[in-house]
């Protein structure tokens, strides 16, 4: 485990829960609610200065997948992987441009980032989507045929163990894609097109719930 990767979605998860705790106590205790949102600001800083430089990994993995592909994939998996990456490794590059600008570097404020990274970043969460969403699909498909499988000795039941851990894996991942598309639909306007509005509390709980997804797929 990267432990810089760790650090980030610890703040990911202070900052999603200081940004819902800033609704909570809006109104019954202002100046708490003050304090998390400053909370709530300087985690989602921190964050964005743990991302610096991280663009180029974007170009790094969409090579790797491309070269070295999972042998599980077909050149549609390997097609939807490659342009995941390439969109993530521009909504980091962005994401580092605002964060380079919110500290002064350059002229160009930084406001003018918020809507490409948000962009880039909903771009390859529907990547990803696809390709979670088609592996699940192909899982649930190995497990019916071997359901159906009038023989069912030992061999096809340890079969069955990797394919149920895959199969909660890929839901796993979709919940979080889905929990993230709330801040990154809304960051480039998506879900304007369709009149979805969510509230500051929904999309701090969105990140919430992302946020604990990712970190224990990181340390378990």
């Amino acid at each position: 485990m990267n432990n810089n990767d760790g650090a980030e979605k610890v703040c990911k998860f202070i900052q999603y829960f200081a940004r819902f705790m800033i609704g909570v106590f809006k109104i019954s205790n202002p100046k708490l609610s003050v304090l998390f949102k400053m909370l709530c600001e300087n985690m989602q800083d921190a964050r964005k200065l743990m991302r610096l430089g991280k663009w180029n990994l974007g170009y790094e993995k969409a090579v790797e997948s491309y070269k070295n592909p999972d042998p599980s994939w077909d050149s549609v998996d390997v097609t939807i992987n490659v342009f995941s990456r390439i969109c993530a490794g521009l909504n980091w590059f962005f994401d580092n441009l605002y964060i380079l600008a919110r500290f002064g570097v350059g002229r160009i404020h930084n406001s003018y980032f918020i809507l490409p990274l948000y962009l880039f970043w909903f771009m390859s969460l529907l990547f990803l989507l696809v390709f979670n969403i088609k592996q699940l699909i192909q899982v649930m498909i190995l497990k019916k045929y071997f359901k159906a499988s009038n023989n069912q000795t030992k061999e096809i039941e340890m079969k069955m163990v990797p394919l149920n851990k895959k199969m909660r894996k890929h839901t796993r991942i979709i919940i979080k894609i889905l929990a993230d598309s709330v801040n990154a639909g809304s960051g480039c306007h998506f879900f304007k097109l369709f009149d979805i509005v969510f509230s500051d509390m929904d999309k701090a709980f969105a990140g919430i719930v992302a946020s604990l997804l990712s970190g224990y797929d990181l340390y378990k």
